[in-house]
């Protein structure tokens, strides 16, 4: 999981100051991770020091879970190193979109603890009924929007784990509206972590990022740098 910048054109700018000018493109480049240091610092900081739940952070490899993959456990080393960024052009999205500089937590535990509870602030629906199977429990779960029941399955015997769970942890951040910004805003885009620094930044470091590229095209076409 990310936070992304998207610019467009952004990324023949880029291949053409590897190319021509390495110099230029060393220093945008420097200039942009600038500005997304003190994002990734500060996303680290929002990770707390010890799992929200206790058993969370336990060790999970044992002989009971040697044949399927265990819940992710959280270890605040491994989820502050895995908050970090990059500045290398990506591939086109399916919209054909290339993100150009991206914060990422590449660890398990700090993504859960990022985003859970984004689809259900309070757990899962209320449980209906419970079956064993596979192994692991059926629940038959009630939408209190539609009024129709449908399948999940989850490992804990306990109905309301991920209640528990999910309020053991601050409440999500939600990123807030840009200046006339039309339309819904869209749940993933809330998160205790990347999300919340990026919040906090929200009209500041993209700008910033978006002005490197205007000077540095400005400089590669003019050979001036801009004032």
């Amino acid at each position: 999981m990310s936070s992304t910048i998207e610019v467009k054109g952004g990324k023949a700018l880029i291949v053409a100051l590897r190319k021509y000018d390495t110099d230029l493109a060393k220093a945008v480049n420097k200039r942009i991770k600038s500005y997304l240091e003190p994002v990734k610092q500060q996303a680290r900081s929002y990770l707390p020091l010890q799992a929200p739940l206790s058993n969370w952070g336990k060790p999970i490899s044992s002989a009971d879970t040697i044949n399927y993959r265990p819940f992710p456990r959280y270890d605040v080393r491994e989820a502050r190193r895995g908050v970090n960024y990059t500045t290398t052009p990506s591939k086109p999205n399916r919209r054909g979109f290339v993100y150009l500089a991206q914060i990422y937590n590449h660890s398990a535990g700090g993504a859960i603890f990022e985003t859970a509870g984004r689809k259900f602030p309070n757990g899962r629906p209320t449980y209906t009924s419970m079956k064993k199977r596979e192994g692991g429990n059926q629940v038959w779960q009630y939408s209190m929007r539609s009024g129709k029941q449908s399948i999940d399955y989850y490992e804990s015997n306990n109905p309301l784990a991920g209640y528990q769970f999910i309020h053991s942890m601050p409440e999500l951040y939600k990123v807030p509206r840009k200046a006339n910004q039309s339309g819904r805003l869209s749940r993933m885009m809330n998160g205790r972590v990347i999300f919340k620094a990026w919040g906090m930044t929200y009209g500041k470091v993209t700008p910033k990022v978006i002005q490197a590229l205007i000077d540095a095209k400005h400089e590669f076409d003019t050979g001036k740098k801009a004032a």
